[in-house]
């Protein structure tokens, strides 16, 4: 083929991929309300990785189910509550289906992905890990899956074993490898994916080697689940976290798994109504798993609205290739980003990254960017973006970043390119 008519057909083929995005994006909008609730002007959500926008089911679940079904669980006699009761035990199954973990009662309901990973450090101290005994974890990681293992290091007074990362945002293999090995820690904890920078870590590759080592296992799954799913079972790790509201869900609510025999090692982290088998003046004995650690009244209506969520997600995939549209969107915001000489993006853009891009505009603040950016109707976030070690290990005191959704379109990156040229113009 002559080279023009090479360039051309390149070309043709690009333009096709993002024409299929942006009509895929603008139909999958057709399922978040937001969007027929503001003007077009303002619907630029380009923050979906600290906070997704919510899906129509999640939506209506929550409200059908707080306006007619509502009552406590597990604790009621009569029809309301055993309704309720079977609405979130089924949230629960949604769950397992969703990231097929081998069996329902290795899903444990939190409060959030912060909660779930605290609750293992908390829950492994004077038994898996005890005084002296190493805990190992990386300068990627956002600070709930960083201070958790620290503070854990700290209080049975052992060592807390850092991986570094390289120049472009990644965890460095050979030093995981290397640190695990030599530091013989009994927990490593680890990100599936940077909310920060995007990078995806070899996860299968770390749990395994964890494995070699007799190591357990922590993956922080709150990003990855969104972008790339979680098969729990295809993993063989020992637990994963992630929140609900990052994947479409309601707030408040996040989810722990966990390998059976570790679950029921763990020690419970709070104590209450709901979580016990016994109560003595002097002695009590706990439940069995899932319910050993849900204390109290748990988030009964979100995890509700959580299933209707997954059930609705998956649905969606049968149809949709969510997958190939983020990536093609992504790259296509690499490209226009890139073509801005004033802008510097961090992180490994490999060609398989999706959702997640931070950058540094040359004399322009990264508040200051996302404030303009606003002000043209774009919502990216602006700092250190909860990984300060990780920040300081690149030299940097703030990105601005831009998280993309199932909703997000060309548009949206459009208007916030546009949005950079005039901060830059104004304020450089």
């Amino acid at each position: 083929m002559h080279k023009g008519h090479e360039l051309r057909h390149t070309v043709r083929m690009a333009n096709t991929a993002l024409d299929r995005q942006e009509s895929l994006g603008m139909s999958l909008r057709g399922y978040f309300p937001y969007f027929g609730s503001v003007p077009r002007s303002r619907s630029c959500y380009l923050d979906s990785a600290a906070s997704a926008l919510k899906i129509e089911s999640c939506i209506e679940r929550l409200t059908s189910y707080l306006t007619n079904e509502h009552a406590n669980i597990h604790r009621g006699a009569y029809e309301l509550s055993s309704r309720a009761t079977e609405s979130y035990e089924e949230a629960r199954q949604a769950v397992r289906d969703f990231c097929n973990v081998p069996e329902s009662h290795e899903v444990i309901f939190t409060s959030g992905a912060t909660d779930s990973l605290n609750m293992v450090a908390t829950g492994l101290e004077g038994g898996l890990v005890r005084r002296g005994d190493a805990v190992m974890s990386t300068l990627l990681e956002h600070h709930s899956n960083f201070v958790p293992w620290q503070q854990l290091a700290l209080r049975v007074e052992g060592k807390f074993c850092v991986v570094g990362i390289t120049e472009q945002a990644e965890i460095d293999v050979l030093e995981f490898l290397s640190i695990l090995t030599e530091c013989s820690p009994k927990v490593v904890a680890f990100t599936a994916h940077s909310n920060a920078f995007g990078t995806l870590p070899p996860v299968l590759q770390f749990i395994h080697s964890c494995k070699q080592q007799k190591a357990i296992s922590v993956v922080d799954a709150t990003q990855s689940i969104v972008h790339g799913g979680l098969d729990v079972a295809a993993l063989d790790g020992d637990f994963f976290a992630f929140s609900a509201h990052k994947l479409y869900g309601p707030t408040g609510l996040g989810v722990l798994i966990g390998r059976k025999e570790l679950l029921e090692q763990l020690r419970p982290a709070r104590f209450g109504g709901g979580m016990i088998r016994e109560v003595g003046e002097q002695f009590s004995s706990w439940a069995d798993i899932p319910g050993k650690f849900e204390a109290g009244t748990p988030p009964i209506a979100e995890a509700i609205a959580f299933g209707a969520t997954l059930r609705q997600l998956s649905e969606i995939r049968k149809t949709y290739p969510l997958g190939l549209v983020e990536e093609e969107l992504f790259r296509y915001a690499v490209e226009r980003l890139s073509s801005l000489p004033s802008v510097k993006l961090i992180g490994p853009l490999r060609r398989d990254q999706r959702s997640i891009l931070s950058f540094e505009v040359a004399g322009v603040h990264p508040h200051d960017v996302a404030s303009i950016a606003d002000s043209h109707g774009v919502q990216v976030r602006a700092g250190h973006h909860c990984v300060m070690p990780a920040m300081r290990s690149l030299q940097l005191s703030a990105t601005t970043r831009l998280s993309l959704g199932m909703y997000s379109v060309r548009e949206d990156v459009d208007t916030l390119v546009e949005s950079i040229q005039h901060a830059q113009k104004i304020l450089s």
